[in-house]
């Protein structure tokens, strides 16, 4: 790209921005427009300010206006992401800058990268526990998530996103819950109601999780109240995950004995067809239950019922960082949906026919996740609200249940779960 005109948007701006560099490079300027650039990349406007004013010296006023505006396209560009945070108590700006070696995550008051923050962390752990394992796990997710846009990988669009947020916020939070930080707490928050019936079919579980839930709701808050500020998607993500953290918590109390991860484990890798359960549910007797009630609902012969995502690993697989299972655990801040491929050539060849999405991935003879339209047009509706039902049955908490298609001849997953029939 030119030195100057990244940005600029008519043939008459190009034409001005490679005056501009010529301008500059008979000044021999050359070098402090590439320092007053550099100055911008990494955020530092008043160092680019002022080489912007050495810079003035030697253009026209229209040339100079040009050159600052395309040092300004170019700090918004590289700042990519810029919010206010409240980390283990202290109170920051988080941003994802363009640096010369690549896009990272800096908090800003401390002009220090998050990766670094939570490395800060581990001196607050046993170094040689589980819980500095986990910490470690996740400073390499940073570092490949930060790898990921700077290579390419990760698109702008998907780098600035709720998603990309949302996945910040699962990192900090899992930071704070294994170093155990103390969140803050102010006047309560106007109580914010549940409708906790459609949440659990246990009485009980119900009245404990309306109980826990302000109190988690009000510590979310107050320790990330900047960050949400203005925000009500994120806002709702709060919510949420209160919701998750008192169901989760009543459940444990009330009736305890389902299947969870251990917050340090990394995801399973294996599964025993025959013995195994999924993650939330209690034993192999009521997982088997759930799974022929499944196959009578949906009633095609030649379907088979998989059961993958994190139901199976344990963890969420990380689209922002490394392709794998290695987010945060299943269940953890939010309620998680148990995810089920129908292999069905049968169904398959009718998706197609009906204009389904299919997941474009090469090789992959498969729909996308089917939305509440698909499953109307493939007469799906009343099996996945039995689907539903029987979850619900099994573990005491309204999991969602995410259907794909699939062909048989699609190679399946790494690892997944069979419904026996």
């Amino acid at each position: 790209l030119p030195i100057v005109g990244a940005g600029l948007r008519s043939a008459a701006d190009r034409l001005l921005g490679a005056s501009v560099e010529r301008s500059l490079a008979r000044a021999g300027a050359t070098e402090t427009l590439e320092a007053a650039r550099a100055a911008v990349r990494q955020g530092n406007m008043d160092e680019a300010q002022r080489l912007f004013g050495e810079l003035e010296r030697h253009l026209t006023a229209e040339e100079a206006n040009l050159l600052w505006r395309d040092l300004a396209l170019l700090a918004e560009s590289a700042t990519r992401l810029e919010e206010p945070i409240t980390l283990l108590g202290q109170r920051h700006t988080l941003r994802l800058v363009d640096g010369a070696e690549g896009s990272f995550f800096v908090l800003c008051s401390w002009c220090t990268r998050v990766r670094d923050i939570l490395a800060e962390a581990l001196k607050g752990v046993d170094a040689n526990g589980p819980a500095a394992r986990r910490l470690n796990e996740m400073i390499g997710q940073l570092e490949r998530m930060e790898e990921n846009i700077t290579a390419g990988k990760i698109s702008r669009k998907k780098a600035e996103d709720r998603n990309a947020l949302e996945t910040m916020l699962r990192i900090l939070s899992e930071g704070e819950a294994l170093v155990g930080a103390t969140l803050e707490r102010r006047q309560p928050l106007r109580p914010s109601v549940q409708n906790w019936a459609q949440l659990t079919n246990n009485p009980a579980i119900a009245s404990r999780a309306e109980e826990l839930y302000q109190a988690y709701l009000e510590e979310l808050m107050f320790a990330r109240r900047s960050l949400f500020r203005g925000n009500p998607n994120l806002k709702a993500a709060l919510e949420e995950e209160a919701r998750a953290r008192a169901l989760a918590q009543a459940r444990r109390e009330v009736a305890p004995g389902a299947l969870e991860l251990d917050p340090t484990a990394p995801a399973r890798t294996t599964v025993d067809q025959l013995a195994d359960i999924p993650f939330g549910f209690y034993d192999r007797a009521g997982f088997d239950r759930f799974a022929r009630r499944v196959n009578a609902a949906l009633n095609r012969s030649d379907a088979r019922l998989i059961l993958e995502g994190s139901a199976v690993t344990g963890r969420r697989f990380e689209r922002l960082v490394d392709f794998q299972p290695t987010g945060a655990p299943f269940g953890f801040a939010r309620l998680s949906d148990l995810d089920v491929a129908i292999v069905s050539d049968s169904l398959f060849e009718l998706a197609k026919a009906r204009r389904i999405p299919l997941s474009g991935e090469a090789g992959v003879e498969a729909t996308m996740a089917l939305r509440p339209a698909d499953l109307a047009a493939l007469d799906l509706t009343g099996f996945a609200a039995q689907a539903r039902q029987a979850a619900l049955d099994a573990t005491g908490l309204a999991y969602g249940v995410e259907f794909k298609i699939r062909s048989s001849r699609s190679p399946a997953k790494a690892l997944g779960l069979a419904l026996p029939q």
